[in-house]
């Protein structure tokens, strides 16, 4: 079997604080061979982090979310840790059953977007 191409954890400088940690560093834009994947995985991670958040908030596990979202929990756990990559209608999901995952003022693109 074939290593993945693309782990968005694997961008942070600390890839065990993906989705779970608001700010996590991430390594100088100049160390970076491909700053769109780089810029998508920081946009994953926040979003990774949004959800988790609320998950919290709401007193619910991933397990019971997985269940809520007709997904297998092997995945849902995945995407979260960073490990796989988020689908954007997996965004729209958790916004409609959790609420206050997208920000009503936009996604801060300004802290992602690392392109010269």
């Amino acid at each position: 079997m074939s290593l993945p191409r693309y782990i968005p954890r694997n961008y942070a400088d600390n890839p065990h604080e993906f989705g779970k940690v608001e700010h996590i560093r991430w390594p100088a834009r100049e160390l970076v061979a491909d700053r769109e994947l780089a810029s998508a995985a920081h946009l994953q991670h926040y979003f990774s982090h949004r959800i988790l958040t609320r998950l919290r908030e709401l007193g619910l596990s991933l397990r019971k979310y997985a269940a809520m979202t007709e997904q297998n929990y092997d995945r849902v756990i995945k995407v979260y840790r960073g490990n796989t990559v988020l689908k954007i209608e997996e965004v729209f999901r958790a916004e409609r059953l959790l609420g206050d995952v997208i920000d009503p003022d936009g996604t801060p693109f300004h802290l992602f977007a690392q392109f010269d």
